[in-house]
């Protein structure tokens, strides 16, 4: 082939890239950062965001308290003390799967325990149960069926961190009497752990995980940034318009910081994993 024909291929190849990527930002309804949570939902606090990281685990979180990871959730642990410095139970949850909520628990429950607090996760998602798995707890967890205080002390799980704690609700089915028994098990907890965060299930369509949010001193709403559609904001507005969420605090994921750089390095906190090719393709595409 000539150079014309090359240099025609190649413009033809850019211009081609760029109307794809212009197309995909205009049909793309998905929030790009905290910016959209202020724009949508004004009446929201928005907590933090946490930025996209190579951390997946609480034990990679010990093993790097410096990291970029590490400062963000300590800056979201000041944030809450300034919202309420009372508080004694953090609800979690989201919209739909996918956003964070065991992620953010699990990292947050690290934060609070280097700090010297004793903390309890409670994971409330019967569905897709999570946080023991986060926690490489051997034998997986067990499940209540009821709030019976010996059961309940038999499922309680310890991590490899002594300040860390871990409880599986299961398949309690709640109603207004168990609704109340979890509000006082909170209490129960309370008494015994600095601080009890309730991993539920996402509250799109589901009574129970609001039930469950709503009974915590301060229930959290995650949104991911290119996950999270508009729509979803308009129903978290809905819902707290009408009452079935006491309060509106937002926290935005997977967001890239404005030093982030287009470079695939090696995982710093992962040494002895290096990055497979389907690994650095997503995280190219992710940035893009």
């Amino acid at each position: 082939w000539g150079p014309l024909t090359i240099t025609v291929s190649v413009l033809l190849g850019l211009i081609t890239g760029v109307g794809l990527l212009i197309l995909i930002w205009i049909f793309n309804s998905g929030i790009d950062s905290g910016l959209d949570i202020k724009r949508h939902l004004p009446q929201a606090s928005l907590l933090s965001e946490i930025y996209y990281t190579n951390i997946r685990r609480p034990g990679e979180l010990e093993d790097y308290p410096l990291s970029t990871l590490a400062n963000q959730v300590n800056g979201l642990i000041y944030n809450l003390g300034i919202k309420k410095s009372d508080v004694s139970s953090l609800g979690i949850s989201s919209n739909k799967r996918g956003e964070g909520k065991s992620f953010t628990s699990s990292m947050l429950a690290v934060q609070y325990a280097q700090a010297g607090y004793k903390v309890i996760v409670i994971d409330a998602n019967r569905r897709h149960p999570s946080v023991a798995k986060l926690f490489r707890i051997s034998g997986g967890h067990d499940e209540l069926n009821s709030f019976d205080i010996n059961e309940i002390n038999l499922a309680i799980k310890n991590t490899s961190n002594s300040n860390i704690d871990v409880l599986s609700l299961g398949k309690v089915i709640f109603n207004n009497v168990e609704v109340q028994s979890f509000s006082e098990l909170l209490r129960n907890l309370g008494s015994s752990y600095d601080r009890v965060i309730v991993d539920t299930a996402p509250i799109g369509n589901d009574a129970r995980s609001l039930a469950i949010l709503n009974a915590t001193d301060m229930p959290i709403v995650l949104t991911k940034r290119s996950h999270t559609d508009i729509q979803d904001l308009l129903d978290l507005k809905e819902l707290y318009a009408n009452g079935s969420l006491k309060e509106l605090n937002c926290i935005v994921t997977g967001t890239f910081s404005p030093k982030t750089s287009l470079n695939i390095r090696r995982n710093p906190y992962q040494k002895n994993k290096k990055l497979s090719f389907k690994e650095r393709i997503k995280i190219v595409f992710a940035k893009v």
